[in-house]
């Protein structure tokens, strides 16, 4: 792991510049076509998984969306989805993509990589951005808009902006900069009318307390038996007393 960190780490001219200080400059590489086998897959892997973790592919080479997962292996850059379809629609002469999880990478493919990125592919490709040209906002990229699909065609299609022979290379900036994001999206506009309709609503006065109401026990009549009127005293008779002492007083026959 320690060997696949320093073949990974960022080298001292990552900049705009070599160390001889001549400004980068995009040449097209000679990529081999025979699909990796599962081992060297797997290393290839581990080295971009490194790869898109340094701080000049964390954002998109050409939208403001962070964490891109496609590459342009010829390019040297890493881009989000929506870009990638767009890349797609170039052609495979100017822009060769490959997914970072889906496909099978070769070792070849991953040195590309990690010596062009994102920044130091940027110095090249927008040197020569015209003042007041509209750049895509992250918006535009999820929308895969017009504004975003013209820009990549001006910038690896038709070239409009690339470092022209002789030109000193601006220093390199970070990609949000280059491509600045779209502000917060603003709250629904229902929502601070919501707001503002709670605060102005008046606060309602608390009901005064209502007096205890006594309990009323239901079910108490069919528990408890009920309370008989006092009878007069019957001399110890009961109800049927006359029809049992009249039978008792008839004569024998």
């Amino acid at each position: 792991d320690e060997e696949l960190r320093r073949s990974t780490a960022p080298p001292c001219d990552q900049g705009p510049s070599s160390s001889s200080g001549m400004a980068f400059v995009h040449k097209e590489p000679t990529l081999t076509v025979v699909k990796a086998g599962q081992d060297e897959a797997n290393k290839a892997l581990k080295r971009l998984e490194l790869l898109i973790k340094r701080p000049d592919n964390l954002v998109c080479a050409d939208c403001p969306i962070k964490g891109p997962r496609w590459a342009s292996i010829n390019l040297g850059i890493f881009v989000c989805m929506p870009c990638a379809g767009i890349h797609r629609n170039l052609g495979v002469h100017i822009s060769k993509m490959k997914s970072v999880n889906l496909d099978k990478w070769n070792i070849d493919w991953v040195e590309h990589m990690e010596s062009t990125g994102n920044v130091r592919a940027n110095t090249f490709w927008q040197a020569n951005i015209p003042s007041g040209y509209q750049l895509p906002t992250d918006r535009d990229a999820a929308d895969q808009s017009p504004v975003l699909e013209k820009f990549i065609r001006d910038k690896y299609d038709r070239k409009l902006f690339k470092l022209q022979e002789g030109q000193q290379a601006a220093p390199s900036a970070p990609q949000a900069q280059q491509a600045p994001r779209m502000q917060q999206h603003a709250p629904p506009v229902q929502q601070p009318q919501q707001q503002s309709y709670q605060q102005q609503r008046p606060a309602v006065a608390p009901l005064p307390p209502q007096p205890a109401k006594p309990m009323v026990d239901l079910l108490g009549d069919f528990d408890m038996p009920a309370q008989q009127p006092q009878q007069p005293a019957n001399n110890g008779m009961s109800m049927f007393g006359d029809f049992s002492g009249g039978q008792q007083q008839q004569p024998q026959q």
